[in-house]
């Protein structure tokens, strides 16, 4: 299994009055991740558009369990779960770092 972890924090402007993180900014946080797993997996994004290789979103699914807030140091954890040909499917993980409490898979 392929896997990495980064940390963000969860900055005010991502957040509603209530200082909740909005979830539009969940999908941007996951890419920070699938970037940095690439990165890591020794292909980054760039390198893959240079080989004429794009990997567009074709579908997205997030299921929100407890909400980030502002200040918050999140745990993104992006799991390359399937290879097939054409397709790459990763899962993700989003943890607060604090108490390690699931905020959100997708």
């Amino acid at each position: 299994m392929i896997a990495a972890t980064m940390t963000i924090r969860v900055r005010y402007a991502e957040t509603d009055k209530m200082q909740v993180a909005h979830h539009s900014r969940y999908l941007e946080w996951y890419e920070c991740a699938r970037t940095e797993m690439m990165r890591e997996i020794g292909y980054p994004y760039k390198a893959l558009e240079q080989d004429g290789v794009m990997l567009p979103l074709i579908e997205t699914n997030c299921r929100y369990i407890q909400p980030a807030v502002y200040d918050d140091l999140l745990e993104i954890t992006a799991i390359l779960v399937g290879l097939p040909r054409s397709t790459i499917k990763i899962d993700y993980l989003l943890k607060r770092s604090s108490d390690q409490a699931l905020l959100a898979e997708a």
